[in-house]
């Protein structure tokens, strides 16, 4: 049988192909590339070839020029060149820049007199260069740039003319090569306007200028540069200027210096001491540097706002120091961020935050600084004080601080400062604004003595006869006569705990034109008030166990008083066992630290037990995630004595509330809380610095301590808006 044979075919598979393909679009794309490189080099060539011609073409066109006739239409020497032109040739556009200066030629001395073994040249102006640079669009294409000099026919002319030598430096002493020079004088025929540049030494040398006498204004600057410059006398706004306008003397030399550096940037920010903005304050900025003297006028001086946002960028401010100020009528500088003058470098971008606090008719700002390093203290205690006022604030630290709740609750932010967040009912802030203890209810009791049982006689005390068969107490009879004196008192009569704070006793009575008087007592006896019976008594002294002592006297042997029954209506405040108070969400304004929790009075009375005030603290930065925690960071442990320090896995987090826990071991008392202060530090906070308002005009003595530094005590005058600044010497 025959087989079939299959034939083989040659050929590419897909995945050859597509190499094969990559290939040749690869070379392909290196062919076109270098074409264009080519192209785009024989394009530069071609242009600076253009521009070489159009240099040297320039230049024959001065070199043919009458002397007298080679200079700029705006530059010094004087002449018939525009400064500046444009060429349009062979779909190229060229900028061309003339520029002419005199040249003193050192072979026969300089106009300055600095060259050993030459005279002074007092016709300096020997002759020109003229300077052809040409510019074109293409970013390849370095510019061309010929130059040729230009001489006099003749021998050089003693004209009436003088010489400027003009120098430019930065704020280092370092000279600026390339600043920008415009030289005026409106007062010559014809009228000088010159712009020129200074060379590599920041040197400019202007040669056969006409003499004028304070006529010269000169302007000295630089792209991205502060300006220098001569100001002409104005009797009224500048009548003494530090460097007035140049005066060109015949046959002599002016030399002037000028001092521009890098521009550089202030912004500004108006802040509370939560970092929120306080918009469109109005501020006032002025640097040291003077252009004038007797008066004193700065050479910057500014009055701008703040915007919408509480910013302001000042951003062309000369290196100098600065003094910045708000002059809003509403608002008072509590503190600066960074607390130091406003030294401002060249070429930099500073910060500077301005703490405002409401204003008052007189406040005082205290700055503390290192005796030597003059650097701002952190956590120095300043305590203002005089009679009837003492207020203790630390530098660098903001407070938290509620003294007042009877705005009641549904506060979830801290913006009123009388409100809170929630309470479970056993907390009360209303009866007494500025305390905050355990709610009470107040119950009407009474308690009625018929003297028909001995269950409350405290017999220990009692002297008078109290006949329970009777149901009467009379005066106690000795030898058939009675006694001149006798007393009848209970011992405790209520079994309700609670405070009794006020009572109204009535008694049945048969006087015999004797005495008998009536006395209450709400401490157990510790302090008895006299009472008139049918009329409400308040105990001076509030207690939990009500007692009643009745004493009677006779001056006839023969009779006695007799007291039936006596009846006491008492009014008894029982407090909550224990209760709880969260406060609002107080934001820091930024990422902060916290430092310590007190509270006032930071000891309660014994009757409340150990323990009857505590706090939990939560802090975190999403407003929104509320866990309550003590100081091992569990919720199980709570802070017990006030000045604890907060726990330091706090720090880091912008919000805080407190969660306070009130309790009490007799119902009659209450613990009281009367002000919270959790203390913290942020970015918005001064360092170094305290802030006291709504003083008194008035001087105050004022105490400045901080651990490793020797205290200070010293006094403080306040008048208005005060600030003052001290240093504390190291130990």
């Amino acid at each position: 049988m025959k087989m079939n044979k299959k034939k083989k075919t040659s050929g590419f598979t897909l995945i050859e192909l597509i190499v094969v393909i990559g290939i040749f679009v690869t070379a392909g794309i290196f062919i076109i590339g270098g074409f264009d490189q080519a192209i785009q080099a024989l394009a530069v060539s071609r242009s600076k070839v253009i521009a070489t011609a159009i240099a040297n073409e320039k230049l024959e066109v001065i070199r043919n020029m009458p002397y007298a006739a080679v200079g700029t239409t705006t530059g010094w020497p004087h002449g018939e060149i525009p400064a500046n032109q444009t060429i349009n040739q062979s779909n190229f556009e060229f900028t061309v820049q003339t520029r002419v200066d005199y040249i003193d030629d050192p072979f026969d001395g300089n106009a300055l007199g600095t060259i050993p073994g030459k005279p002074v040249d007092t016709v300096p102006n020997d002759y020109k260069k003229a300077e052809v640079s040409i510019k074109w669009n293409n970013p390849r294409a370095d510019p061309v740039l010929l130059s040729t000099l230009v001489v006099p026919k003749g021998l050089e002319s003693a004209a009436s003319t003088g010489s400027l030598l003009i120098k430019v430096f930065n704020s280092s002493g370092l000279p600026v090569p390339q600043a920008i020079l415009n030289i005026t004088n409106n007062s010559v025929i014809p009228i000088i306007n010159i712009t020129n540049t200074t060379d590599n030494d920041g040197n400019l040398q202007v040669l056969s200028l006409p003499p004028s006498i304070e006529g010269y204004h000169i302007e000295a600057t630089k792209v991205g540069y502060s300006r220098d410059s001569t100001y002409a006398i104005d009797p009224i706004s500048l009548p003494n200027p530090v460097k007035p306008n140049l005066s060109i003397i015949e046959e002599e030399v002016t030399e002037v210096s000028f001092a521009i550096d890098s521009i550089s940037t202030l912004n500004v920010y108006t802040v509370d001491d939560t970092c929120a903005p306080i918009p469109n304050i109005p501020l006032a900025i002025w640097g040291e540097r003077l252009i004038g003297t007797d008066p004193d006028v700065p050479k910057y001086s500014s009055e701008p706002p703040t915007n919408d946002q509480g910013n302001l960028s000042l951003v062309d401010l000369e290196w100098d120091n600065y003094t910045l100020l708000e002059t809003s009528a509403d608002y008072d500088v509590a503190g600066i961020i960074p607390p130091i003058l406003l030294n401002i470098l060249p070429d930099t971008a500073q910060n500077t935050s301005l703490v405002l606090s409401p204003h008052t008719a007189n406040s005082l700002r205290v700055t503390i600084k290192d005796t030597g390093t003059k650097t701002a203290l952190t956590g120095a205690e300043a305590i203002l004080s005089k009679t009837g006022y003492e207020e203790t604030k630390v530098t660098g630290f903001g407070f938290f601080e509620q003294n007042d709740w009877s705005g009641g609750s549904g506060q979830e932010e801290f913006s009123d400062l009388t409100k809170y967040a929630s309470d479970d009912g056993n907390i009360e802030a209303f009866s007494t604004p500025g305390n905050l203890t355990l709610n009470y209810t107040e119950n009407n009791n009474n308690y009625f003595e018929d003297f028909s049982s001995n269950t409350y006689r405290d017999t220990s005390v009692t002297t008078a006869d109290w006949d329970i068969n009777l149901g009467q107490v009379t005066l106690e009879k000795q030898d058939g006569q009675y006694l001149p004196e006798g007393t009848a008192q209970t011992i405790k009569l209520n079994s309700n705990a609670g405070r009794i704070t006020r009572a109204t006793l009535t008694a049945t009575e048969i006087l015999n034109n004797q005495t008998i008087n009536y006395f209450l007592s709400a401490n157990g006896g510790s302090n008895f008030d006299p009472v008139i019976p049918g009329e409400e008594h308040i105990f001076a002294n509030p207690g939990s166990d009500l007692l009643f002592r009745v004493v009677f006297a006779t001056t006839d042997p023969l009779l006695t008083p007799i007291l039936d029954d006596i009846s006491i209506s008492y009014l008894q405040v029982a407090y909550a066992s224990s209760g709880e108070l969260i406060s609002s969400s107080f934001n820091t304004g930024t990422a902060s630290n916290f430092g310590t929790l007190t509270w006032l009075p930071s000891s309660q009375i014994p009757e409340s037990g150990t323990g009857s005030v505590k706090f939990q603290i939560a802090t975190n930065n999403d407003n929104h995630t509320w866990n309550f925690v003590g100081p091992d960071g569990t919720s199980d442990t709570f802070y017990p004595s006030s000045g604890s320090a907060i726990q330091a896995a706090h720090s880091g987090n912008q919000y805080i509330r407190y969660k306070v826990f009130l309790s009490t071991e007799d119902l009659a008392y209450t613990p009281v809380i009367s002000d919270i202060k959790i203390g913290y530090t942020s970015s918005c906070i001064p360092p170094g610095q305290v802030f006291f308002s709504n003083l008194n005009n008035d001087t105050y003595s004022l105490d400045l301590t901080l651990d490793g530094y020797e205290p200070l005590n010293t006094s403080a005058t306040v008048n208005g808006t005060s600030q003052v600044e001290y240093f504390l010497t190291p130990l």
